[in-house]
């Protein structure tokens, strides 16, 4: 999707105090390989025939005891605590450096940096890992918070940890946009009402994208500091 250009100092009055939050799975770094990784690992240690990877794959972004959930219909709660220990123990292990930067990540960040954006993380990973796993990429210095669902299984909902990472930096929902690439996180900026940009290069469709509402879809990241500088005002 492509935007109008604006010039550089135009670009950056327009960008100033955007906060942009980001979702990270399938948004920052595509983590396919160690979720696909921890899912197949945990089901395996439980007795439970493999799945195909479209499947595996297709439930990304949801909170972690959902995706069991739905993966084990009818799985006990002590199973479920069963699968959550095996998948990250396996993602501990393994699956946090099974993940790559998306291409054009790394500029995108510090463009927006240029801009005088405030940039924020707002992800369903436990927030532990997601910290961790930023900092194994060099992207942490990037973001004034990285703000993430709780180990105990708290915290888990998209709309809930937006409304956190806005309500502890103190954001103006109207200067601020969500960036996400599943139907979870355009559900929550809608719930938050703040802004919306979808990626479709992540795990979700442009179609997904657009039924749960976002405003705007992006097919690189290199296009986002674009949109996010012609973002239209809030109301």
């Amino acid at each position: 999707m492509t935007t109008a250009i604006l010039s550089k100092a135009t670009e950056a009055d327009a960008a100033a105090a955007r906060n942009v939050l980001f979702d990270l799975d399938g948004t920052l770094l595509n983590s396919s390989p160690g979720i696909i990784g921890g899912f197949s690992y945990a089901l395996r240690h439980l007795g439970y025939p493999a799945e195909k990877e479209e499947r595996l794959r297709s439930i990304i972004g949801a909170p972690l005891s959902d995706c069991f959930r739905q993966l084990i219909p009818g799985i006990s709660e002590e199973e479920l605590r069963e699968a959550l220990r095996l998948y990250r123990l396996y993602y501990a292990e393994r699956g946090e450096r099974e993940a790559e930067i998306y291409p054009g990540v790394m500029t995108m960040l510090a463009r927006l940096r240029e801009l005088r954006c405030r940039l924020f993380v707002a992800t369903a990973k436990p927030q532990p890992i997601a910290a961790a796993m930023l900092r194994y990429f060099r992207l942490a210095a990037f973001f004034e918070a990285i703000v993430g669902s709780r180990l105990d299984g708290s915290l888990i909902h998209k709309s809930a940890i937006i409304e956190l990472t806005m309500r502890q930096a103190a954001l103006d929902p109207g200067r601020s946009i969500l960036i996400g690439d599943r139907h979870h996180d355009m559900h929550g900026a809608r719930e938050q009402k703040i802004g919306s940009i979808g990626v479709t290069y992540g795990f979700g469709a442009a179609e997904e994208l657009r039924a749960a509402g976002a405003i705007m879809l992006c097919d690189h990241a290199s296009d986002i500091p674009c949109m996010v500088s012609n973002y239209p005002e809030q109301i």
